[in-house]
């Protein structure tokens, strides 16, 4: 059972940085299924394998910085973590989660609007 994001401010600057260090093609595969997600909520709409590709393309563009910023904002939208709060969604189904405590590596990132 989900449920909804109650976290401190240094909870939500645990979670910008973590996000700094995953892999970019797991962030880029939240957008993707996030948006599939959404369309399926939305009339059933489906996406042809031509238009994903050519999202994964223009997603594959953009600077990590961007695409770290994309993702939380979803995370924002969504407003939705596991069990005990110990993850967020990154994607509305929770397919794609993000860890609050603090990551090795993400330490010396940079805070939200730095």
């Amino acid at each position: 059972m989900a449920w909804e994001i109650s976290m401190t401010p240094e909870g939500w600057n645990n979670v910008y940085r973590n996000l700094q260090v995953m892999d970019r093609v797991d962030l880029e595969e939240a957008i993707i299924d996030d948006m599939i997600e959404d369309a399926e909520h939305n009339e059933g709409v489906d996406y042809t394998e031509d238009q994903l590709d050519e999202k994964r393309n223009f997603l594959g563009e953009l600077p990590g910085d961007v695409l770290v910023d994309l993702v939380f904002e979803m995370i924002e939208k969504h407003n939705t973590c596991e069990n005990g709060g110990f993850e967020v969604y990154m994607d509305r189904e929770g397919y794609h989660t993000v860890k609050v405590d603090l990551l090795e590596g993400a330490e010396n990132m940079c805070e939200i609007g730095c």
